[in-house]
């Protein structure tokens, strides 16, 4: 589901006023200014600024304009937790939940971590469901959840966790990724970014610079997010008037030589899109070391923008995942679950930003697409 313009100007206003770029008493810009700087219809911005009102966050005064009102905030301390399998594999989930309990700290809230970055692979399944266990003995008060990837039994598994919560009653909000493929959607609330126009960004750009034959290469058992990234790299194609052909799709171990050297074995292949950067980081280092030079040979793009995209040999292009706003956003849509549980289930896409580096060939020097 791609951000609308309304999604797009309550998420930057409700962004604003919890940073403290609008302070409580200060006046929002007007209609007018609102309606140019996201180039919207007034009945959009009339719209967002209500959800903004409903939320508490502003009053309207009439022959005025709209102002930062003083939320009534609930003064009993609200515990949250932390169910993100993902942290064990040290991706992007990091900084997000860093982000998340930051939030949780500055509201007077507090938020459990859980241990499983520890956990071995083949004891991370039973080590979350415990970790789930332990919060509802513990009745906190909502978990934060990012189902689980990479393995056959990732749907069940997510699936049997999301159900023994609801159980017990404890709000949810799904982090990244839903636990069922698209256009398929849970009854949870969901905070993301936009996967489709990530995927479809990243061709975009490969063929504008000159590749001519773009694969999509991903791990098994990817999350539906990736499924979303190939969607959208084949929206890209077609628009490009680009074959899309099944033999450009792969998935793959990329830290497999003998797989990656079948993957070489494709005929026209200049250019790949992986699901995400540290698949895009490992399969750098398997063509590197099967005497490929990136981007000469091989065009590479990831998905994340993770601290290390811009360390490796050469700096990966990518895109940006905007950690604080996922958390900021995560972070209001559990407390108006708390305070609303009757709310119908809402999915949020933030959008993400292309990062142009080395690796994609078009240029040297990094800067950010507009």
């Amino acid at each position: 589901m791609r951000e609308t313009k309304y999604q797009r100007i309550v998420i930057d206003l409700q962004q604003a006023i919890d940073d403290g770029t609008f302070k409580v008493g200060a006046r929002l810009p007007s209609e007018n200014a609102l309606v140019k700087q996201y180039d919207a219809s007034r009945p959009t911005v009339v719209r967002a600024l209500r959800e903004l009102q409903n939320g508490g966050y502003v009053e309207r005064k009439t022959g005025s304009g709209t102002y930062v009102k003083q939320r009534q905030i609930d003064t009993r301390q609200r515990t949250f937790a932390l169910l993100v399998p993902a942290l064990a594999d040290g991706e992007i989930f990091d900084p997000i939940c860093s982000a998340l309990a930051r939030q949780a700290y500055v509201t007077g809230n507090a938020i459990l971590w859980g241990n499983l970055a520890d956990e071995p692979p083949e004891r991370l399944e039973s080590a979350t469901r415990k970790l789930c266990q332990e919060y509802i003995v513990a009745g906190v008060d909502g978990v934060f959840f990012s189902p689980f990837e990479f393995t056959d039994s990732k749907d069940d598994v997510s699936k049997s966790i999301l159900r023994d919560l609801s159980k017990a009653k404890i709000p949810v909000v799904l982090l990244d990724r839903d636990y069922v493929d698209p256009p398929q959607r849970s009854d949870y609330d969901l905070i993301g970014t936009d996967s489709f126009n990530a995927g479809y960004v990243l061709a975009d750009h490969l063929l504008r610079v000159g590749r001519q034959h773009v694969h999509f290469l991903s791990r098994r058992n990817s999350a539906s997010t990736v499924h979303r990234r190939l969607q959208g790299y084949q929206a890209a194609l077609l628009d490009h008037s680009k074959k899309v052909s099944a033999n450009h799709t792969h998935q793959i171990d990329p830290t497999d030589h003998d797989e990656v050297k079948q993957l070489l074995r494709s005929k026209h292949l200049d250019a790949i899109v992986c699901g995400n950067d540290k698949t895009a980081a490992q399969l750098i280092q398997s063509l590197q070391a099967l005497g490929q030079q990136i981007p000469r040979d091989l065009a590479i793009v990831g998905v994340d923008d993770l601290s290390y995209a811009r360390l490796l040999a050469p700096p990966l292009t990518t895109m940006h995942q905007p950690c604080q706003l996922l958390a900021s956003v995560a972070f209001q849509m559990m407390q108006d679950r708390i305070e609303n549980p009757h709310l119908p289930p809402r999915h949020t896409c933030v959008p993400m930003k292309l990062v142009i580096r080395q690796s994609c060939g078009s240029q040297s020097d990094e800067r950010i697409a507009r």
